[in-house]
C-alpha cells in the first residue's frame, strides 16, 4: 500500500481527512514523505539508457534503488547498506530520505525528456506506456481489498477512481505527444508541461 501511494498519492483519501475502521492501517499524508506520480516514473526510465552523461544516470539508477530498498523493503541486503551508518535506525527515513528519491527520479525524468527531443524513439515509449497502463491496472488490482476495507469508513472512495485514471490519462496524453508530434522543440516542450500539470 505505501508504494501505491507513493505512484498514486490520492489512492486512499485526500490530505488528513482519512480515517479507516478500527483495526485498519491506515496511509494518512503524515506518514508519508512524498510522492512521484506514474508519469514521472515513466519518463524516468526513458531516461535510463542514454549515452550523454552515463555516469550520472548510473549514479540517480543506484541511489533510487538504495533508497527505495530501504524504505520500502523489499530488496534483501541492499536495503541495510545504509543502515550500517551510526544511528540510523533512529531515522525515519521512508520519511526524509524519500525526497531525495524524488530528486533522483525527476532528473532521470528530464534527460528522458531530453532523449526523447533528440531521438522520438516511438517504439520504446510505445512499449513504455503499455507498462504503464500495466502498473496502473496492477495498483487498481492489488489495493482493491485494501481500498474496499477502508471504504466502509471512507466518504471520499472517488478519490482512488479519479487519480487512477488521472494517472492513466497523463501517461497517455505523454504518449501521444512523444509519438505524434514532430518538431523537437515543440515535443520536449510539450511533455514538460504535461509533466509539469501532473505534478501540479
Amino acid at each position: 500500500q505505501g508504494i501505491a501511494q507513493l505512484l498514486v498519492p490520492y489512492l486512499f483519501g485526500p490530505i488528513s481527512r482519512f480515517a479507516g475502521p478500527a483495526g485498519i492501517l491506515t496511509f494518512q499524508w503524515h506518514n508519508v514523505g512524498g510522492y512521484i506520480t506514474m508519469l514521472l516514473v515513466l519518463l524516468a526510465v526513458l531516461g535510463l539508457p542514454g549515452r550523454r552523461l552515463r555516469g550520472l544516470r548510473i549514479v540517480l539508477v543506484l541511489w533510487i534503488a538504495v533508497v527505495f530498498a530501504r524504505a520500502y523493503g523489499q530488496v534483501p541486503l541492499l536495503g541495510h547498506v545504509l543502515g550500517w551508518l551510526p544511528e540510523m535506525g533512529r531515522v525515519e527515513f521512508f520519511r526524509y530520505a524519500t525526497p531525495t528519491l524524488e530528486l533522483a527520479v525527476i532528473v532521470l525524468a528530464a534527460l528522458g525528456i531530453d532523449d526523447l527531443v533528440h531521438s522520438p524513439r516511438r517504439r520504446l515509449i510505445l512499449v513504455l506506456g503499455g507498462c504503464g497502463f500495466a502498473l496502473v491496472a496492477g495498483v487498481w488490482v492489488a489495493t482493491h481489498a485494501f481500498r474496499t476495507a477502508l471504504g466502509h469508513g471512507n466518504p471520499d472512495g472517488g478519490y482512488a477512481t479519479a487519480s487512477l485514471v488521472w494517472s492513466a490519462a497523463t501517461m497517455l496524453v505523454a504518449v501521444l505527444v512523444a509519438v505524434l508530434v514532430r518538431s523537437p522543440r515543440a515535443r520536449g516542450g510539450a511533455l514538460a508541461a504535461v509533466l509539469a500539470l501532473d505534478a501540479l
